[in-house]
């Protein structure tokens, strides 16, 4: 069932409001960053390659989960960004030598400080995230970082100007033939992680109800034991296990999906989401099915270059299966879906 949890309702009660909020000297923005500049993370993500490997592939990134400290990688720095986790024992240096930093930079692609406020979200992911970020905020603000961020909705939220927004590109170049050349039933996907649980959970009825209509569509979905157990008797779906993002990379540069789903359902967490399942969906050959009025609707033309849908179930289930239907309208979207890609990646690359 689609329902909040009340652990986290109690846990966003309790949880102290100063530590909800940016850093002090979020609202600055400073010059912005070149191939000179440092940027600390945390394990690889697709956070890294989409915003900033895109644009800055010959800076220096450090992956703070096996790096160990070195206060010398500062030493030609232009600016230090932060991709959303830095390592403790990293976060101790940048303390200790905050007096001789460069300017630095939180990078935020997610609502992290207010993630408690959103009661869908598993619990485990939306504890761990929001204490990770809780303990690091009084060296955020000891070493005055300013904050960039991924998405205007996150800008909103927080009173930030547009200038701080820096926007995903896609990963150039990158997607397959279209599917005009597709043979056998469609294939559907979803590749959820554990922050689109209630997703998951939405969805299964849907492939039910395409899956009764259409018997031969095969859907792939993300996900762990539970994920298996919740898709037990609807024929034709396949769970594949999670796996770390370069996994996940090369998995999907080796296959050509039909027809990919970006549902978002109303919360705060998503109103603040960027439109990279955009990206993703197109780099694997699919034509992608998105919730309307939501973060995607400025990305995508209804009919161009993908399909934006209402968040009811029937009406996630006729749009499959009008698309799983038709090889000839997947081609057409597809087409215009990669054409829009390579614009945004060609006009991106000139600038923030």
């Amino acid at each position: 069932m689609n329902v909040p949890s009340y652990s986290l309702r109690l846990l966003s009660a309790l949880w102290p409001t100063h530590l909800q909020r940016l850093p002090l000297s979020a609202t600055g923005v400073s010059a912005n960053p070149d191939d000179r500049t440092v940027f600390l993370h945390y394990g690889d993500t697709p956070t890294l390659d989409y915003y900033w490997k895109v644009r800055f592939p010959n800076a220096l990134f450090i992956d703070t989960s096996r790096a160990f400290v070195d206060v010398a990688a500062f030493d030609e720095a232009s600016m230090v960004i932060l991709i959303r986790h830095v390592g403790r024992d990293w976060l101790r240096l940048l303390k200790k030598k905050s007096n001789i930093l460069p300017p630095t930079i939180l990078f935020l692609d997610d609502d992290i400080p207010g993630i408690l406020t959103d009661h869908y979200l598993p619990l485990k992911y939306a504890l761990k995230t929001a204490v990770r970020y809780g303990t690091s905020l009084d060296v955020f603000n000891e070493i005055n970082a300013e904050v960039r961020v991924a998405t205007p909705g996150l800008a909103e939220r927080y009173g930030l100007p547009k200038q701080s927004i820096v926007p995903p590109l896609p990963l150039l170049p990158y997607f397959p033939e279209s599917t005009r050349n597709s043979r056998g039933p469609a294939t559907v996907f979803y590749h959820g992680t554990a922050s689109h649980m209630r997703e998951i959970r939405w969805l299964r009825d849907v492939a039910e109800g395409v899956v009764g209509r259409l018997p031969d569509v095969v859907f792939e979905v993300f996900g762990n034991r539970k994920v298996s157990r919740l898709y037990q008797g609807v024929k034709g779906v396949r769970v594949v296990s999670p796996m770390p993002w370069n996994s996940f990379f090369e998995y999907t540069s080796f296959v050509n999906y039909d027809i990919g789903l970006a549902p978002l359902l109303k919360s705060p967490f998503n109103q603040c989401r960027s439109h990279v399942k955009y990206f993703d969906i197109t780099r694997t050959g699919g034509v992608g099915i998105y919730s309307d009025d939501s973060v995607f609707r400025p990305t995508i033309q209804n009919g161009v270059n993908g399909v934006l849908v209402e968040n009811t179930k029937q009406h996630w289930i006729d749009a499959i299966c009008l698309l799983a239907q038709d090889a000839e309208l997947r081609c057409q979207l597809f087409d215009n879906a990669a054409a829009k890609v390579l614009s945004l990646g060609t006009a991106g690359k000139g600038g923030q």
